[in-house]
């Protein structure tokens, strides 16, 4: 396996790339990140509604959650 193509919901693309960078990455696999069509949530429009913004915020939190959790593990300062 040479190339992965990652397909999630918009607001969880970094999140789950991050996590299969760390792990496939190191092994030489190449990632083609892609959203799938959710009908209602779309990257453009989706800070008009009061519940997305809730759901952004979220993931923001747990994407730098991650990355602080990356960090210890690696052993890399703050």
């Amino acid at each position: 396996m040479h190339r992965v193509i990652l397909v999630t919901s918009p607001f969880h693309q970094l999140r789950t790339y991050l996590t299969f960078a760390t792990v496939f990455q190191p092994q030489g696999i190449e990632f083609i990140n892609h959203y799938a069509g959710t009908g209602e949530w779309h990257p453009v429009n989706c800070f008009l509604s009061t519940d997305y913004h809730k759901l952004v915020r979220s993931e923001i939190e747990r994407i730098k959650k991650y990355r602080e959790n990356r960090k210890e593990t690696l052993g890399v300062s703050k």
